[in-house]
């Protein structure tokens, strides 16, 4: 079974061109945690 980031990534590279987003800049912040499943600027 996929942990929920490997489904993830796996959903976004099953859609391939979004020609939606061309025209679209931007940065994109992620966080893995694997102990607690929370980003490390979440509280616990």
């Amino acid at each position: 079974m996929m942990d929920t980031t490997q489904a993830f990534i796996a959903r976004l590279a099953e859609r391939g061109y979004e020609p939606l987003l061309h025209s679209v800049t931007g940065t994109i912040r992620t966080a893995a945690n694997s102990q607690s499943g929370k980003g490390k600027d979440e509280t616990q």
